[in-house]
């Protein structure tokens, strides 16, 4: 005797399809899905462990103000490191302010 002869050979959703074209009819009568903001700044540094020390360089740098320390998270948190790889607004001022160093008392 045989017991998985029963078995269907797919799985099918309990909803069925009709709930893909519900969905699309509702998508586009509001315009499109609603993408919620994302207030986050990603911080550039090598080790998450570093991140307080950079967000306070940052802010004597004045780059960002210190109502903003909350919204500061590590920069790979923020997205996959092969998303910063695109050329996009984000990955320009992510490089700027990596670029950003507090001054030295030798002037270097």
């Amino acid at each position: 005797m045989r017991a998985a002869a029963w078995r269907p050979l797919r799985w099918k959703n309990p909803r069925g399809r009709s709930h893909e074209a519900r969905d699309r009819r509702q998508d586009a009568r509001q315009g499109g899905r609603q993408v919620p903001a994302d207030d986050r700044i990603s911080v550039y540094v090598k080790n998450p462990r570093d991140l307080e020390k950079r967000i306070d360089e940052l802010i004597a740098l004045g780059e960002i103000a210190e109502a903003d320390r909350p919204r500061c998270v590590f920069y790979l948190d923020y997205k996959h490191q092969m998303e910063w790889l695109v050329d996009d607004e984000e990955s320009r001022r992510l490089n700027a302010q990596a670029g950003k160093k507090l001054p030295t008392a030798t002037g270097e």
